[in-house]
């Protein structure tokens, strides 16, 4: 709208994931026992990516869920003051144990991360296309993610959504889906069908077919 250009002329093409990386499994990074169950994050340590609300939102689970449960950050550390907030957090809820940064992985290791993960979190305050939910799915892993534009527009009917600044929704449905086997199962399902629908060949493809409809208006 800032540019005056007509919807008409504007045409959406998606990013793809790559569906043939992560083959490799059972390899995790150092540290990390994936028989424990954890629910993981993967992405960016910044404070667009909420991880405040996700900490918060993962204590209280903590309270509530009567099994043994560990939270996975893995990422790179992208904020010092930032990455210091999380760390006083984790210490201040009493949850040191329980929280574990896996820095920086490898992507055999993060699709052995994906695999075993109990719940894939992503509690983002803002994104342009998030691909760690989608490869997650594509890892048949059940997805929980912020209630934002982008997250509605790419998964919605394949994951569960939580108030982005809310820790008790995060909680909530957290503990929704690990209360319930059937749900999650079902989530797995639609989460593979969503994950299948974004391709970087489909991407390509349909990037061509613009470049053709332009070459037409142009002639």
């Amino acid at each position: 709208s800032s540019l005056k250009v007509s919807k008409n002329k504007v045409k959406t093409v998606y990013n793809g994931i790559d569906h043939n990386s992560g083959k490799q499994r059972d390899i995790a990074p150092d540290g990390i026992n994936i028989k424990d169950p954890y629910i993981l994050y993967s992405g960016a340590i910044e404070p667009r990516k909420n991880l405040l609300c996700l900490i918060r939102g993962f204590k209280l689970v903590c309270k509530k869920y009567p099994g043994p449960l560990n939270l996975i950050i893995a990422g790179m550390n992208r904020n010092l003051s930032y990455k210091k907030l999380l760390c006083d957090l984790i210490k201040n809820e009493g949850i040191n144990d329980r929280v574990i940064f896996a820095g920086f992985v490898s992507d055999a290791a993060l699709g052995t991360l994906y695999e075993n993960a109990t719940i894939f979190m992503a509690p983002s305050m803002g994104e342009g296309f998030d691909m760690p939910p989608l490869e997650a799915m594509k890892n048949t892993t059940a997805v929980i993610c912020s209630d934002i534009e982008i997250h509605r527009e790419i998964l919605d009917g394949s994951a569960l959504f939580f108030k982005f600044d809310s820790p008790v929704s995060l909680s909530e449905k957290t503990i929704l889906l690990l209360n319930s086997p059937e749900k999650k199962k079902a989530l797995i399902a639609k989460g593979i069908e969503t994950a299948n629908k974004f391709t970087w060949e489909r991407t390509a493809w349909q990037t061509a077919e613009i470049y053709k409809e332009t070459e037409k208006i142009r002639a």
